[in-house]
């Protein structure tokens, strides 16, 4: 498996920087691990960390902290342990807890920019510039299409 450096590359993106693929992905495949600091209990007010699990928030070292929204996204984060890796199986311990990767939804071409879908609660849901023809207008849950509030 290419090292995550040699994979992708941070350059201008969507919005600020962005994770651009290096080398072309075909659907499923697992782009990288998302590495990061676990916080547990705290509320960081950072543009880069997420809810990882109930009570638990991630801050994404570089390069997967630039990973921008779209509502028509080409990855997602899946949770995997070794059991679980269809790849090289040198790359996830075996016994270990697992890890969050980033996995391709379709293939991917060199140069494309790596998006996920935030799936933000409506309440803290902000105008889109994904650009996507799917673009939902908001970065919001599909779910909480519904929810959102005239003024978001």
């Amino acid at each position: 498996m290419n090292s995550e450096r040699d994979a992708v590359r941070v350059d201008k993106g969507i919005s600020g920087s962005g994770v651009f693929a290096s080398i072309a992905f075909p659907a499923t495949a697992v782009i990288g691990q998302i590495k990061g600091d676990l916080f547990q209990d705290e509320r960081l007010e950072t543009e880069y960390t997420f809810q990882a699990a109930e009570g638990f928030q991630l801050e994404p070292r570089a390069p997967f902290r630039f990973l921008n929204h779209s509502c028509d996204c080409n990855c997602e984060f899946d949770w995997m342990t070794a059991s679980d890796w269809k790849g090289d199986p040198e790359s996830v311990e075996e016994g270990s807890l697992g890890g969050l990767y980033l996995s391709a939804l379709r293939n991917i071409s060199p140069g494309e920019e790596l998006t996920i879908d935030y799936n933000w609660p409506a309440d803290f849901a902000i105008n889109c510039e994904c650009g996507s023809k799917n673009c939902r207008g908001y970065i919001v849950s599909i779910d909480e299409i519904g929810n959102l509030k005239s003024s978001a």
